[in-house]
């Protein structure tokens, strides 16, 4: 077996492989490849692993380079997964990925390198052989939709409150809708970016939701549900599908109209157009430990858990001597060390 970076001719082999593995994700495919180019202006850096002409095991990275000195992560942008995908009957290939993995991020000069697990994977822990300098953990949550037989069995995965607020949205006179294509895309952006700013949080950039529109194709890779109240659109949901998973991944409620549970209503009908689809997992993606009302929340509607974890390799302890927010100015996307490792913090 021999590890190399994708090449063009190798493109179509490579996404039947992520199609074809049970633990494919959209953050693997190419398409999501374009978007993160376009967006970080990063080199990419995919990797396959190939026994004869046969890709047996792929790893997608990112490197961001700068004057200050470069970071690689597998993969970046709010938690992108990038675990290697390997087939059964190459378990060996996950090593070599890995190794060369690390190769690059030394050779390269790297600061620091960053991998992220995959929920729908077994293969890593704490434990494992690949060791990392700083180990970060993140709980996904994820809904499973298979065993729905009905709006009845769905509801009776969620608790109490949360068909509680569901019927309260009802009653308030809540409709939705399913837009019909990718123009209200600078909408969703509006309303997401004053609800992460009202939280003190850094919201995604409007671009991240040009790209959207021009690399994915509504009603099959992504739509937006909408919420209305009194002819007003009051809260968005962005969900991307993608395989038999369907991404819960830009929600979004106008201020004051909250108590009214638009968003309750969104996530149902959601999950109901979901499962008529196909889908059989709803990924509500990760919650960090401390997020408990978040936790609580996913919990609320069937999730179940699956930890994840962010694999960190400090390759040159000057990026220990940076505040965090030169951290997030310099390698803007990038995941680097957790900001509790800084001197700074200290």
């Amino acid at each position: 077996m021999r590890v190399d970076l994708l090449k063009k001719t190798d493109e179509l082999q490579y996404q039947e492989f992520v199609q074809s593995h049970p633990a494919g994700m959209l953050y693997y495919d190419l398409k999501w490849c374009d978007v993160l180019l376009m967006l970080t202006g990063a080199r990419p850096l995919y990797m396959v692993c190939k026994e004869a002409e046969e890709i047996v095991g792929i790893m997608p990275a990112f490197m961001a380079e700068t004057a200050f000195g470069n970071v690689i992560n597998a993969l970046p942008f709010y938690g992108c997964h990038g675990e290697p995908l390997v087939v059964e009957h190459a378990p060996a290939a996950r090593k070599l990925l890995l190794n060369f993995f690390d190769s690059l991020a030394r050779d390269h000069r790297c600061l620091a390198s960053t991998f992220i697990t995959n929920p729908f994977e077994d293969n890593f822990s704490p434990d494992d052989d690949y060791k990392p300098t700083h180990l970060d953990t993140r709980i996904g949550q994820v809904t499973e939709l298979a065993m729905v037989n009905g709006d009845e069995t769905l509801l009776q995965q969620f608790e109490g409150r949360t068909r509680t607020a569901i019927r309260k949205a009802e009653k308030e006179g809540i409709e939705w809708c399913v837009e019909k294509d990718g123009s209200i895309l600078p909408h969703v952006y509006e309303l997401h970016h004053q609800n992460i700013s009202d939280l003190g949080g850094v919201s995604k950039p409007a671009r991240f939701f040009e790209l959207v529109k021009e690399n994915f194709k509504y009603g099959a890779d992504y739509e937006v549900l909408t919420a209305c109240k009194d002819d007003e659109k009051i809260a968005f949901l962005l969900l991307f599908y993608y395989k038999d998973t369907v991404e819960y991944y830009t929600p979004c409620v106008k201020k004051g109209y909250r108590q009214l549970q638009p968003l309750s209503l969104l996530i149902y009908e959601g999950m109901r157009r979901a499962h008529a689809k196909g889908c059989k997992k709803w990924n509500f993606g990760g919650t960090w430990k401390t997020q408990a009302g978040v936790y609580q929340f996913k919990k609320s509607w069937g999730a179940k858990d699956f930890s994840y974890y962010y694999y960190v390799r400090v390759y040159d302890d000057r990026i220990k001597k940076m505040a965090a927010s030169e951290l997030v100015k310099e390698f803007p996307y990038f995941y680097v060390l957790p900001f509790h490792e800084l001197e700074a913090s200290s």
